[in-house]
């Protein structure tokens, strides 16, 4: 669609659209007192900015609540007065916290003729983590907990997108859907794709989504709740969870009530095309109280809105996502409860998602289009058997993630390059945990787990010149001519992880 056409809809809803607001703009905020670390969390999301410490020791300084119509610079003085610290600005909407006077000393300095301190044993970091019931209250941890009353239709569209948007600890790389690696905590490995294992881990339920790709980008339609688990989670989600834990918790099926939805929506794209999202969620129930069937289905297409000057062509980096979701839930007797759970979902990019800022804004300036593919699927089986507080829950399952990506390898004065990169991903994982639930959230688990991840990856190099061999690109790398992708080479990882686990209340007495 033009961009003429495309107008009319802009201005129509570009009205309702939500910006991130400027450190100048005056908001409604309300932060109830507290520590510093939850301060900024709130003000961030309130405020649709980035707000960092230099020190984490920061996160602990007590906070004076803080409400009213105030801009963002006038709210972090108010948090900051008094505590030694200060807020600098790194732009309209990024703000980083950081002392302005050393730290009190934690303890008091050792007396000049004091005998030498004894050695003391290196201090220990223990991170724990919990997949019992476990109240909130009482959960040893940073969670962020989104539950489905925060997702509109358009936000289930938006997918990870959304999560970004609502969690200020959440940062991506944003090459584009299908393509981007999630950071919690800003704990990362690099800013490119590739065959490393993510440093944040992603689970649909007990079933891992990922482990040497990109965050797989699936739409939150007829989603629970969310959860983001700050900091390492090793001990229970395996060793690659650095920077924390992402878990989708899809709705279950219905064993006795029948119902559905659809949904429908538009978007306007500033300096693009329009968009627009279309659902719909089944809950079947075969048998009474026995056996039910949930499916979900969707379509979303994102308008591009860069423009590539060297093609002549507008808004090149559309993207269309589909795919759907399907539930048996099979429940024997009280005690038992058998799931079966199938995914599947597919991205298109028409090109890739950047700019160049010496050729204008939101423009560029490339000999080829770098269009995308990404495929994805999960299929998973879920037994939970309970006895009384006593709990066995065994997941089990495989997913199939491939991703295509091509690259402008065009040199200067040279003929126009392609590179084109396919990552196939094969993820088996299992694991079987006993549970003792108790009413005062204690209680116990012993568990293990086991993942093997083989990933191959294959590359290639096509020149586009009127030669059939064209001068070489990349060392070692053979370029054919002429439109003839040279001979694909590649690499194969595999990686084996197995995880024992337990977690008991510890009792000790105190004098």
């Amino acid at each position: 669609m033009g961009r003429k056409a495309d107008l009319f809809l802009v201005t129509a809803l570009a009205i309702t659209s939500a910006a991130p607001a400027h450190g100048a703009d005056r908001q409604t905020i309300s932060i109830a007192p507290g520590r510093l670390g939850e301060a900024t969390i709130a003000l961030a999301r309130q405020t649709r900015t980035s707000i960092g410490m230099s020190d984490q020791s920061l996160a602990g300084i007590r906070t004076p609540a803080v409400t009213g119509n105030l801009s963002v610079e006038a709210a972090l003085k108010r948090l900051l007065k008094g505590s030694g610290a200060t807020a600098r600005r790194i732009d309209g909407t990024t703000w980083r916290i950081v002392r302005t006077r050393p730290a009190p000393p934690a303890t008091a300095p050792t007396p000049i003729h004091a005998a030498p301190a004894e050695d003391q044993p290196e201090a220990q970091i223990i991170v724990t983590a919990s997949k019992r019931e476990t109240p909130l209250p009482r959960y040893a941890g940073m969670v962020e907990a989104l539950d489905s009353r925060a997702f509109s239709s358009g936000e289930a569209a938006g997918g990870t997108a959304t999560l970004l948007a609502r969690v200020a600890s959440l940062s991506s790389t944003h090459a584009g859907a299908g393509r981007n690696k999630l950071f919690i905590r800003a704990i990362a490995d690099s800013g490119v794709a590739g065959p490393t294992q993510a440093t944040t881990g992603q689970y649909l339920g007990d079933m891992r989504l990922n482990y040497a790709a990109p965050d797989p980008d699936l739409k939150l339609y007829d989603v629970g709740r969310v959860e983001v688990l700050e900091g390492p989670q090793g001990t229970l989600y395996g060793a690659g969870s650095l920077g924390g834990i992402i878990r989708i918790m899809p709705n279950a099926p219905n064993l006795g009530e029948m119902g559905g939805q659809v949904s429908a929506g538009l978007s306007a794209t500033q300096h693009g095309d329009p968009g627009g999202d279309l659902s719909a969620t089944l809950n079947l129930p075969i048998v009474a109280e026995k056996l039910a069937l949930r499916v979900v289905g969707y379509g979303v297409q994102d308008g591009g809105y860069i423009d590539d000057v060297n093609r002549g062509k507008e808004d090149v980096n559309r993207t269309r996502t589909w795919g759907g979701r399907a539930a048996l839930r099979f429940a024997p007797d009280d005690d038992w409860t058998i799931d079966l759970n199938g995914v599947y979902q597919q991205i298109e990019g028409d090109d890739a998602q950047y700019a160049t800022r010496s050729v204008g804004r939101l423009e560029r300036a490339s000999a080829v289009a770098q269009t995308y593919r990404s495929d994805y699927l999960l299929g998973n089986v879920r037994l939970e058997k309970q006895w009384d507080s006593l709990r066995f829950v065994s997941s089990t399952g495989f997913v199939r993630h491939d991703l295509s990506e091509s690259y402008d390898a065009t040199q200067p004065g040279g003929p126009p390059a392609l590179f084109r990169q396919r990552n196939e991903v094969d993820i088996f994982s299992t694991e079987n945990r006993l549970v003792r639930d108790l009413d005062n959230g204690l209680g116990w688990i012993l568990g293990g787990s086991y993942l093997q991840s083989t990933s191959k990856i294959y590359r290639s190099l096509t020149g586009f010149g009127a030669a059939l061999i064209q001068p070489e690109v990349l060392p070692g790398v053979p370029m054919f001519g002429r439109g003839q992708p040279a001979a694909a080479t590649g690499v194969r990882n595999s990686v084996k992880e197995a995880t024992l686990f337990g977690e008991a209340p510890s009792n000790r007495s105190r004098d």
